[in-house]
This record gives C-alpha cells, sequence and structure tokens, in this order.
C-alpha cells in the first residue's frame, strides 16, 4: 500500500489518500495520528464508493454513506466503531429503502422500523426489542 499526502512527526496527519501497490485508490480524506479521521471516502478496487463519511481512529464512526459494489447506496446513517450504530436506513440493489429504524452492532435494534418488499410495499412494520422483531398489529 502506498500513502501520498500529509505527516506530522512521521505520522500520517491531514490530508492525504491511499493506494494499492497496483496504483487503484482506495481511500481518501483525513488522517490524523497515522489514522483515518474526519472526512473520508474509501473505494471499492473498481473505483466505486464504497463508504463516505466520518471516521474516528480508523474506523467509521459518525454520519455516514455505505454503498453496493456496483455505486447503488446501501446504508445511510450513524456509524460508532466501525459497525451501523443509531438511526439509519438499509436500502436493497434497486435503491428502494428496506429497513429505517435503529442499529446497535451492525444489527437492526431497538424502536420501531420498517421492512419493504422487492415492490416498495411495507412488508413489516413493527418494533425491534434487542434485535428481535415484534410485530404491531
Amino acid at each position: 500500500m502506498h500513502y501520498k499526502g500529509e505527516y506530522l512527526n512521521g505520522e500520517k496527519s491531514g490530508e492525504g489518500k491511499e493506494f494499492k501497490d497496483n496504483g487503484i485508490l482506495i481511500y481518501e480524506g483525513n488522517y490524523l495520528n497515522d489514522k483515518k479521521n474526519g472526512y473520508g471516502i474509501e473505494y471499492y478496487y473498481n473505483n466505486i464508493i464504497f463508504y463516505k463519511g466520518q471516521y474516528l481512529n480508523g474506523k467509521m464512526d459518525g454520519e455516514g454513506k455505505q454503498y453496493f459494489d456496483d455505486g447503488t447506496l446501501l446504508y445511510d446513517g450513524m456509524f460508532k466503531k466501525g459497525e451501523k450504530n443509531g438511526n439509519g436506513k438499509e436500502y436493497d440493489k434497486n435503491g428502494e429503502v428496506e429497513f429505517e429504524g435503529e442499529f446497535k452492532n451492525g444489527k437492526r435494534w431497538n424502536g420501531n422500523g420498517f421492512e419493504y418488499d422487492e415492490d416498495g410495499n411495507i412488508e413489516f412494520y413493527g418494533s425491534y426489542i434487542e434485535g428481535e422483531k415484534i410485530e404491531d398489529n
């Protein structure tokens, strides 16, 4: 892996870019203490965006968007320590909202949530308690 960008005291700090050995861009954004920090964009190897949003200590943390490898939006919401945490929306490959609600440690969690079928119709509406669906009648 190759890095082009700013350094401070021998560590990546400020704006920079990371490339695979073959020259393909895999990340561009901000660094602090040799780790991704602040706003950044991470790429699949085909130059399609994998994630764009906030980083903290090298992990997705804060507001961000994650994408399928064809560039279609997969998730729009909050992250913490590299996983979906907080409110967010998951999408299917057709760009339809598949789930909307609260996430914890990457899973649909507490609170109200929606799930949609492939035609965009609500398939499930209810509560999630510790990741388990509780259907509202």
